[in-house]
């Protein structure tokens, strides 16, 4: 096709795209790169011709790669003198700054990398009426070639050629069956695929703005939707101190603003909150500062509308603190901010906190904002809406207030390139419902343990892909794509599931193979180095310094998600069985896991039989609890080494409880304590004479406590350590 035809023919199916208010998405594949610059750049001038103001472009490429600069700079060259397009230039390490912002078109160069979050994040900002452009290797190429996020896959002992190479597949393939999409080979000059676009006149709704309102007008002016609108409304609810705790919770599909909404809202409350009272104090919280950049931009936004000077703090070019006369919005990481006092509280990406942290923000705020995202890069844990929300809509306590936004913000619903984007990365996978006849057969221990083949699994077999990731998403409270790309490409890791006589998956399993790691690297490890895909090898090696344990191998277990509605029934145990059965055929040496520790959790890998060995020195930023790491042997050989790191790991935690874990949680730590297995007291308990006489003294009252603190302290570690019957 001759370039002349080839624009001609985008830009006529762009109008249309533009009417219905949708995006459509090009991909310029083959190895001539140069040629699919020149088309784009011609592209773009004659946008700009019958453009009514500048176009706002953004170019996304890889900083750390010098063919991708190269092509960044050549695009650049070729633009120079286009003054009606605005370039905006940002590296993917850098891709979460634009999330919040819109652009007219965008650009991704995929020659180097393609990251299945990168995807995710990106792909959400082009609004609707404008264009998608991928640059992409030629696809037989693209195959075989190793990018950036598969390096990261690699490990000692897995390298490149290990690799699967499935995700640049499922990508490929679905480019080819969705809507919307073109693919033209710049190579052979030839159209792999048409866009297929058909009209459907779209028009905008007119907003209504609520009759009686709290806040001003002009709050309101600043809403796209209409279920912005309402959300900004239901804040208002906020405005007045509650007799009992009251929590909004907004949930929506990624790109319905309702960061923005939220942003809005907050302004306008700390408006009337320091007309009120003189100052205003807001908390936002969410698991990362990039979170919540487009919240903090429409809030600083409000208040100038407001007529407020507005001073910005930033972190690493993220906002993270907006202070003007009488009021202070700052971002504290979720453990902070249960720390903090506030007038308000708003979580942003509450899905991504665990359901422990989720409980000590709403016992310590009154006022609280919930925001998740339904489905996208975020994910969306079951914990939050199945053991949090329904825990605090039965407190009698506590008001809650739910709403759900479902009017896209930058373009209009149905929308054929976020179809492709949610079918692609698995965003909207969901288990399927369980029958009576179903949850039968689970009573009955009527299921198997399933080995797919992972082609077929991760290309063929769409259905029960879905059901193993929706059920992956909803039991986990921490989701993204890039997990999916590393069950799919990592030669390391291994996925398994439970399969009832029905065909419906009620547990997804996803393994790792770690250690096999020779003397060598293991005293490197021991001296304070680090490999990739080695946790428990690398924590057991560092803070034990045995070095032959790094020649075991076994599986970390990374994820036991269950069905939702087959919790408690055995499930999970029963796949630790089932793992510990194929790791023994594969003559591995253990099995064990890593996880934020609390009372249900460990009390489910203690009584299936595993040790504790590790706990991490600080509590995670975000989930808030600390890290245990937990081993069982598959060989009698290996015990030995299990209980010498966890008698070393009683040792430390007994004289480590009042600094760093004063906060542990005591019948966690009374837990950690307790093992299987007799073994002599850690702690010998050895008293002076006089120690002796005053904790008899202070055992008749006529002493206090603080006088033999010594001798006490010695007694309980000595009693704690002591596992004798």
């Amino acid at each position: 096709m001759r370039r002349k035809d080839l624009i001609k023919y985008i830009l006529e199916k762009l109008e249309v795209a533009r009417v219905n208010n949708h995006r459509i998405m090009v991909v310029f594949t083959g190895e001539s790169y140069d040629k699919s610059l020149k088309i784009v750049a011609l592209l773009m001038k004659q946008l700009a011709k019958h453009a009514s103001s500048r176009i706002n472009l953004l170019y996304v490429y890889h900083a750390f790669y010098e063919d991708s600069v190269l092509r960044r700079d050549t695009f650049s060259s070729l633009l120079s003198k286009s003054k009606r397009v605005a370039i905006h230039y940002v590296s993917y390490h850098e891709a979460g700054k634009v999330l919040g912002l819109t652009f007219d078109h965008s650009i991704l160069d995929l020659y180097n990398n393609l990251e299945p979050n990168d995807i995710g994040k990106l792909i959400g900002v082009t609004k609707g009426g404008g264009l998608i452009i991928l640059l992409t290797p030629d696809f037989d190429h693209w195959l075989n070639i190793t990018t950036r996020f598969q390096q990261t896959l690699t490990t000692h002992k897995y390298t490149t050629a290990h690799l699967r190479r499935i995700f640049v597949r499922r990508f490929i393939n679905k480019l080819f069956q969705h809507d919307g999409i073109m693919i033209y080979n710049v190579d052979k000059n030839k159209m792999l695929k048409e866009l297929k676009i058909e009209k459907r006149a779209f028009k905008k709704k007119e907003l209504k703005f609520p009759q009686k309102a709290i806040f001003p007008y002009k709050v309101y002016s600043m809403a796209l939707t209409q279920d912005q609108v309402e959300v900004i409304h239901l804040l208002e609810k906020l405005y007045e101190k509650p007799e009992k705790k009251v929590a909004v919770v907004i949930t929506a599909d990624r790109g319905r603003g309702k960061s923005c909404a939220v942003g809005i809202a907050l302004a306008a409350l700390a408006h009337k909150l320091r007309r009120a009272k003189g100052r205003s104090k807001i908390i936002v919280t969410a698991p990362n500062e990039s979170n919540v950049q487009p919240l903090f931009g429409l809030l600083i936004r409000t208040l100038e509308e407001l007529n407020y000077n507005v001073n910005i703090d930033t972190r690493e070019d993220y906002i993270v603190s907006v202070k003007c006369k009488g009021i202070d919005i700052k971002y504290y990481s979720p453990i902070d901010a249960i720390r903090t006092a506030g007038d308000i509280i708003a979580v942003d990406e509450a899905a991504s906190l665990q359901v422990p942290m989720l409980y000590l923000i709403h016992r310590k705020f009154n006022r609280a904002i919930f925001s998740s995202t339904i489905h996208g890069y975020e994910g969306a844990g079951r914990g939050f809406s199945v053991r949090f929300l329904s825990t605090i809509k039965k407190d009698v306590d506590t008001i809650v207030i739910e709403y759900d936004m479902e009017e896209p913000i930058r373009y209009a619903i149905n929308d054929p390139i976020e179809a492709w984007l949610f079918d692609t990365l698995l965003l909207d996978a969901e288990p399927l419902t369980l029958s009576e006849d179903d949850l039968k057969d689970i009573e009955a221990g009527n299921y198997q343990y399933i080995k797919p083949e992972y082609e077929n699994f991760f290309l063929k077999q769409e259905d029960k892909l879905r059901q193993f990731i929706g059920i992956y998403i909803m039991a986990h409270y921490r989701n993204n794509p890039n997990d999916l790309g590393m069950m799919m490409d990592a030669p390391h890791h291994d996925v398994r599931y439970i399969e009832l006589p029905s065909g419906k998956i009620i547990a997804s399993i996803e393994l790792a193979e770690e250690g096999d790691i020779d003397e060598g690297l293991a005293r490197e490890l021991a001296k304070g180095a680090w490999i990739a895909g080695n946790i428990i090898p690398d924590r057991y090696i560092k803070h034990y310094k045995v070095l032959s344990f790094g020649k075991r191998i076994g599986w970390r277990i990374v994820r036991i998600a269950v069905h939702p509605s087959a919790t408690d029934m055995g499930i999970g145990s029963k796949a630790l069985s089932f793992i510990e059965e194929e790791a023994k055929a594969r003559d591995y040496d253990w099995v064990g896991a890593g996880f934020g520790v609390n009372r249900i959790l460990l009390n489910f890998w203690l009584k299936n039989g595993y040790i504790p060995i590790h706990i991490s020195p600080d509590r995670n930023p975000v989930s808030g609890e600390y890290t245990v790491i937990v081993l069982k042997h598959l060989k009698e050989d290996v015990k030995r080494y299990i209980i010498f790191a966890n008698r070393e790991f009683r040792r430390k935690l007994l004289n480590s409880l009042h600094e760093p874990y004063h906060d542990l949680d005591p019948e966690v730590a009374l837990m950690l304590l307790d093992v299987p297995y007799t073994d002599e007291p850690i702690e010998k308990l050895e008293l002076s004479d006089a120690q002796i006489g005053r904790l008899l003294s202070y055992s008749w009252s006529t002493m206090t406590v603080e006088n033999c603190m010594d001798a006490v302290t010695k007694l309980v570690k000595h009693y704690f350590s002591d596992t004798s019957p």
